[in-house]
Formats: C-alpha cells, sequence, structure tokens
C-alpha cells in the first residue's frame, strides 16, 4: 500500500536543511513507534554515511484522511540529523534518487 511520509532533514549543530516528502510502497500499515528502514534502497543501494540512526526513522504521527482518495494515510517520521550540511544535502539526494521522494532545501 502506498502512504505518504514526511520527515525534516537537519545537521547535528541544529541547521534546518530541509525536508522529504513522497510516497513509499509498505506491505504493512505503519503504526505510531514503528521503525522505517531507508537503509537499503530497493536496488540495493545503501544509504550515504554521515548521519545518526543509520537511516531508521520512527512513526511520530499517523494522518488518516477520510473521503482522499487513493491515499488517505500519511505519516510523518522523526527527523533525519546528518553531522554536516554537505551530508545532509547527499542524504537527500539518496532519497529522490532511489526512493523516488521529493527533497525539498530551506532557502539560507
Amino acid at each position: 500500500m502506498k502512504i505518504n511520509v514526511d520527515f525534516s532533514v537537519s545537521t547535528s549543530g541544529g541547521e534546518a536543511i530541509g525536508n522529504v516528502v513522497g510516497d513509499l510502497d509498505f506491505a504493512v500499515e505503519p503504526m505510531i513507534g514503528d521503525t522505517i528502514s531507508l537503509m537499503c534502497a530497493p536496488t540495493g543501494s545503501v544509504i550515504p554515511g554521515g548521519h545518526e540512526s543509520g537511516g531508521l526513522l520512527k512513526v511520530d504521527v499517523r494522518i488518516i484522511s477520510p473521503g482522499q482518495g487513493q491515499y488517505p494515510l500519511a505519516i510523518m517520521l522523526s527527523d533525519m540529523v546528518a553531522g554536516t550540511r554537505e551530508q545532509a544535502v547527499s542524504l537527500m539526494s539518496y532519497l529522490e534518487a532511489e526512493f523516488g521522494l521529493q527533497a525539498n532545501f530551506y532557502d539560507h
């Protein structure tokens, strides 16, 4: 089932880099507290280094929208925290290329 995901990306120093949104295909419906692994892409490529969680993000919020057609469930994940701005950009690029998610970079 396709579920919309949303999470922010920042550095360990507290710099907000952007957010990542889009649809992921899940075999089961994620619940609050579940861990979503973005460590390995469907193509087999491995997430770039330089982040605190190892590509594991917790489901913080579930949003159920009745009557919203094909995707009535959205989940908000914990923040992805990278060591540096460059590592954050690399992670966001990986998520776009390998998972088809949309990386939105904040203007600085």
